[in-house]
């Protein structure tokens, strides 16, 4: 998938599809200077600035359950930010399928 914005280089991004489910995983890369400074491997939202994933138009509206973290569902949109996708973790799991 196509990332968008100044940070860009830093993130991995792919998708898996069957028939009408989706399977969507997210990783920073190249990361060492977005860690936060209190020692964790958090990257704080800010620090993504206008970087986003590129969504395909027909994603528009499913809902993306986080698979990680047991977060809310996103709705994907044609642009997600990755300070939203990457908010607990720099790795992240969603699905179109919700987590038992």
């Amino acid at each position: 998938l196509e990332t968008t914005g100044r940070l860009a280089r830093h993130v991995l991004a792919f998708a898996r599809s069957l028939e009408d489910q989706i399977c969507l995983t997210v990783v920073a890369r190249l990361s060492q200077r977005l860690l936060a400074d209190d020692g964790s491997i958090t990257i704080a939202a800010d620090a993504w600035g206008d970087t986003a994933l590129r969504c395909p138009p027909e994603w528009a509206g499913r809902r993306l359950h986080d698979g990680l973290n047991r977060a809310p569902p996103l709705l994907a949109a044609p642009l997600l930010p990755l300070g939203t996708l990457l908010r607990r973790f720099p790795i992240s799991l969603y699905s179109t399928v919700e987590f038992a």
